[in-house]
């Protein structure tokens, strides 16, 4: 009978290859998750092959709403919908930058048939925004505006202002 185990790092095999040891045992490298898949939808978005297939149509879904509310700003994509983890019962992970504290999807009676999360800039503390911008991915930035601070920047000035008493 082979065993299988993972192959130690110093093994000359390739990620999801398997290979015989002299001792018998059978070597599997775990694979790496692609950083881009199939495109499965018609009307596609800015890096829509980062996103998982299952969850490209809800994307979309959501970008033909918030693109038409001009309060939005921006929209990253995070959690297993961008990782090979995603399945079909996986949720949305929503970030959106806006300018007031809304929630433009419930405003506008936004009820799918599958599970979303939504955050916002009003929402999320320093941590997750880090998280949400580093392992998430960009599907809509608005348009430049005119010049002036990001809405984090006025929410860092007015949480410091808050708490220094000025």
């Amino acid at each position: 009978m082979i065993q299988t185990k993972t192959a130690p790092e110093t093994a000359a095999v390739g990620r999801g290859e398997s290979e015989t040891a002299d001792n018998g045992r059978k070597y599997i490298r775990p694979s790496i998750p692609p950083t881009s898949w199939k495109i499965c939808i018609d009307r596609t978005f800015p890096n829509c092959e980062r996103i998982y297939p299952i969850q490209q149509r809800k994307v979309r879904e959501i970008l033909d709403i918030a693109q038409a509310d001009p309060r939005v700003r921006e929209i990253i994509i995070f959690g297993s919908s961008v990782s090979a983890r995603c399945h079909v019962g996986s949720d949305l992970d929503i970030y959106m930058e806006v300018s007031e504290d809304i929630d433009p999807l419930r405003r506008i009676g936004f009820a799918p048939d599958w599970k979303y999360d939504l955050f916002t800039n009003y929402m999320v503390d320093d941590r997750l925004y880090r998280e949400i911008t580093g392992k998430g991915v960009r599907v809509y930035r608005a348009p430049c505006r005119s010049p002036g601070q990001s809405t984090m920047q006025k929410q860092a000035r007015r949480k410091k202002q808050t708490e220094t008493g000025e």
